[in-house]
């Protein structure tokens, strides 16, 4: 998201004052099944009766919390700043109380990459402001730090999102555990089955945490599509049913569960074309069968810009371009016959076509289609 439509403005944090919310407890006390009459402040409760509402309800506190952070970061902080994009994810404290990290996209911000030019004053005028007002309107602890650099984002992001996990082993390590004590004539079945549940076991999962989960809430929201190109390499073998054994594919998110914008999904001046039948199979399977009128669209342009709409069964321009996200990802290595995969997946991207075949033509490899075309690597 961040290397396709530039880098965010803000890196915020949110946290929970479960303890001294008193719309929480309003809720807490309801559940109770107390009167209006019989309920009491807040101020009146103990911490150490707050402490049971929240261990004894943990489902309250969660949603509440996650309600809470939607409508404050998606309607809101839009009506206090102008917000072009945000994404933020849920992520739950040792003692188990939820917190959010987001990324926040503004219009006309203050341009941070010139931070270290900056007079104290000149600073403070671009900070300090939104920290006051965030603060006003969430009433919890919060954390808000301008973003500098891109490498400084996505590290910063990655300790963040990852702060809660203890540090991975080595593929090799987690395997090692999971083969250690088998039999030979056990099935590779029960070593996958031994990972799993070691994964389970060796990490911690508060309450809220599990509920979260187990009540299939969103971990992520996002006012951008993601969208998923999956290259296959033909001498792969395919496990389990393909992708056109379904009618949704699995390497697409058309439709985007966790947009703040789905009512606005679709731009009605951008129809297209009426189908037939329900488009099926992966993009890949979809991009060749688009309709004559995106003749010239490639299919990087296919993926970002145009949506089908299952229920109207036409093809929409997005109001937003989405963010495509290309498997695998590749680079070049100097290898000449490793590098071909790269520069096929790159041709297949950003050159037009109907059929793979076709493309290559008479070319004696995809190297030499790259070249012709004078392509740009993107979606790597």
């Amino acid at each position: 998201m961040i290397d396709q439509i530039g880098l965010p403005t803000l890196f915020l944090t949110l946290s929970a004052a479960d303890f001294h919310w008193p719309d929480l407890f309003r809720l807490f006390l309801a559940c109770e099944g107390l009167s209006a009459e019989e309920r009491v402040l807040l101020e009146e409760l103990t911490e150490e009766h707050r402490r049971n509402f929240i261990a004894n309800r943990p489902f309250v506190p969660s949603m509440f919390f996650m309600k809470r952070a939607e409508l404050f970061l998606i309607k809101i902080l839009k009506m206090m700043y102008p917000v072009t994009d945000i994404w933020f994810r849920y992520e739950w404290q040792f003692r188990g109380s939820p917190h959010v990290h987001c990324l926040i996209w503004l219009r006309g911000a203050p341009d941070m990459m010139r931070v270290k030019d900056m007079t104290p004053e000149e600073l403070a005028a671009a900070v300090e402001y939104f920290s006051k007002t965030c603060i006003e309107a969430w009433r919890a602890n919060m954390d808000a730090k301008p973003v500098t650099s891109h490498d400084g984002c996505v590290n910063y992001l990655a300790k963040y999102t990852a702060k809660p996990e203890n540090k991975s082993k080595t593929m090799q390590e987690l395997f090692e555990d999971a083969l250690s004590g088998l039999q030979e004539e056990d099935s590779a079945k029960k070593a996958i089955q031994r990972r799993c549940i070691q994964s389970v076991s060796e990490r911690d999962y508060s309450s809220q945490e599990i509920l979260h989960l187990a009540t299939s809430q969103k971990l992520f929201r996002s006012s951008r599509a993601f969208v998923k190109i999956v290259f296959t390499d033909r001498n792969w073998v395919p496990v389990g049913h393909s992708a056109q054994d379904t009618d949704v594919a699995d390497d697409v998110e058309a439709d985007n569960p966790d947009s703040p914008n789905e009512d606005a999904d679709y731009d009605q001046d951008g129809e297209l074309v009426l189908e037939e039948e329900l488009p099926r199979g992966s993009l890949l399977d979809k991009y060749p069968k688009r309709p004559a009128n995106l003749e010239n669209i490639t299919l990087w342009e296919f993926a970002r810009e145009f949506q089908f709409n299952r229920q109207t069964r036409r093809w929409y321009r997005r109001r937003k371009v989405a963010v495509v996200c290309v498997f695998p990802r590749l680079r070049l290595t100097g290898n000449e016959i490793r590098d071909e995969g790269f520069y096929r997946q790159q041709v297949l991207l950003h050159v037009p076509w109907r059929d793979e075949d076709a493309v290559l033509g008479e070319h004696a490899n995809w190297h030499e289609v790259y070249a012709q075309h004078d392509i740009v690597p993107r979606g790597g």
